[in-house]
């Protein structure tokens, strides 16, 4: 059973949290650390710590948004794979690249070859469980990242994919 419980995150009956979003994952996974240390600082002080991220993580964003990654471009997808393993190996990650494959029953697909799943997993000493979830491929053909790149515009960013697990910035 899940609660809805902002619009990027959900909360399961046994207390995992998972997130929906590329963003809100980048974020959760960059603060996690900061929940740990959060009853030893005051509000003041965990709000500048996480005020520290907003500049990484659209950078990640940014390199993210920079991949072109149709949902059959397999170059596309495997470059992106690599990337977010990398992002969370250096969050102190153990990644492994997963080989998919559509369902024998897909009415388009049948089977075929789909990119890699990422798992990253860190385990802790606390006693809750944390899921982060997102997919990686978009709709766009590729050569569409020349024509509209990661742009950031006052308080909001933009890119392909951007509002698909790469929501934007609000």
């Amino acid at each position: 059973m899940l609660e809805q419980h902002t619009p990027d995150a959900l909360r399961a009956h046994d207390g995992t949290w998972l997130c929906r979003g590329l963003a809100a994952c980048a974020l959760g996974t960059a603060l996690l650390p900061l929940a740990v240390s959060a009853q030893l600082l005051g509000p003041a002080a965990l709000q500048a710590r996480a005020a520290e991220q907003v500049q990484p993580l659209l950078g990640t964003l940014k390199d993210l948004v920079a991949v072109e990654s149709g949902s059959r471009d397999l170059e596309g997808l495997a470059t992106l794979a690599q990337l977010v393993a990398s992002r969370l190996q250096a969050a102190g990650m153990k990644t492994e690249l997963r080989d998919a494959k559509a369902p024998d029953f897909h009415p388009q697909l049948e089977g075929a070859k789909l990119g890699s799943m990422v798992y990253g997993t860190k385990s802790g000493t606390g006693k809750r469980r944390v899921l982060l979830i997102a997919h990686m491929d978009t709709f766009y053909e590729r050569g569409m990242g020349a024509k509209q790149p990661f742009r950031i515009d006052g308080d909001r960013a933009y890119g392909l994919g951007i509002a698909d697990d790469r929501p934007a910035w609000r």
